[in-house]
């Protein structure tokens, strides 16, 4: 659904006002992962567990209602060939490279079951042959991911720069439940109630910080963004004891979400505009992906080294010495950001929303 939606955006909306749509679908996307350990929290606290199955699903039958009451095509629609031997190849390739990397944080708590590198060599072989038959297909306009999105270097670099900060991201929201409940002996719920105002954090930021995206460009932003970042995990790293107050943790979230924030949807943006406007189906799946593959790649060596660290027993010294682990790795990742943020620049300005073409069907 969220490569659907910046597509239409980016199909609709006048490009001087793309910044602060993109800071609007950042407040979902940033809320969303962050109010589920809160509700979970609140749903484990009070009910059984299998209640968790129960309150998902009449939300997915009246998301499934309105999309289907609400949702019209916004352009003509065509029937465009659609190569099968490259679903399957992408289905083998993310499906088993994100399986592959998940599996690896799983181990954490349960040995048995498939090696993770067996999901995960497969999906990097089937990696191998469905970039190559991309490559052959997009000569004649036919691939299912045209891969000339990554020759512009706008939208290669915003995407490398979110694939890090995705990692970091996803891997911290795993990781800050087991310090605070292991380590620090808090309940689920409070768990969820400390992680829960970085995440409103950034979603009340992202249209006023799409709306400074729009009036000053990207990098005012995602620079200080960057360092933001960096200084937040550092100072986790070093106060992640098995001492800390909740109160510490909590804060010191909010300042990270604060530099991720500012650099959530200035990126989303920029990579999006970064291409032609035929290759926007494209950039936004190809984003999508990413997302998911960094996603659980952040999650599984966050939770290896938390792993690692922390030993067969949980005690909060062990607990403190695994997120301390995990913490460093991720300041010394978010090195990477920094740098990165430097070769980011705002696209040229295109003063009308894209010219409609025929939707694939």
């Amino acid at each position: 659904m969220t490569p659907l939606l910046m597509t239409t955006i980016m199909t609709v909306v006048p490009a001087s006002r793309r910044g602060v749509m993109m800071g609007l679908i950042g407040v979902v996307i940033s809320v969303a992962p962050v109010l589920g350990p809160l509700v979970g929290g609140v749903i484990v606290t009070f009910l059984p567990w299998s209640a968790l199955f129960l309150t998902i699903l009449p939300l997915g039958i009246v998301s499934l209602v309105l999309g289907m009451r609400y949702m019209v095509n916004i352009t003509p629609t065509a029937k465009v060939p659609v190569d099968i031997v490259s679903v399957i190849l992408s289905i083998f390739a993310f499906g088993g490279i994100i399986y592959g990397l998940a599996s690896f944080g799983d181990r954490v708590s349960d040995a048995g079951g498939l090696p993770p590198w067996v999901p995960l060599a497969i999906g990097l072989v089937a990696l191998v042959v469905f970039v190559l038959r991309q490559l052959r297909l997009q000569r004649t306009d036919s691939a299912l991911i045209d891969l000339r999105i990554f020759t512009s270097s706008t939208f290669t670099w915003a995407l490398v720069t979110m694939v890090v900060m995705n990692a970091i991201l996803f891997g911290s929201l795993t990781l800050l439940p087991f310090y605070i409940q292991e380590g620090l002996g808090a309940d689920p719920l409070q768990s969820g109630m400390i992680v829960m105002p970085g995440g409103l954090l950034m979603g009340i930021a992202g249209p006023f910080v799409g709306g400074l995206y729009d009036k000053i460009g990207p990098r005012p932003l995602i620079i200080p963004g960057a360092f933001i970042t960096t200084f937040a995990l550092t100072l986790m790293a070093i106060l992640f004891t098995p001492n800390a107050s909740l109160g510490t943790v909590a804060v010191l979230y909010l300042v990270l979400c604060s530099g991720l924030a500012l650099l959530f949807s200035p990126l989303f943006t920029v990579a999006m505009a970064g291409v032609r406007p035929k290759y926007y189906t494209y950039a936004s799946a190809g984003i999508g992906t990413a997302q998911q593959i960094a996603g659980a790649l952040g999650t599984s060596v966050f939770m290896v080294i938390y792993a690692m660290g922390r030993g067969t027993t949980a005690t909060p010294e062990s607990v403190a010495d695994g997120t301390h682990g995990a913490l460093v790795v991720a300041a010394v990742a978010s090195v990477a950001i920094v740098v990165f943020v430097f070769f980011v620049k705002k696209p040229a300005l295109q003063e009308e929303p894209a010219e409609l073409e025929p939707a694939r069907v």
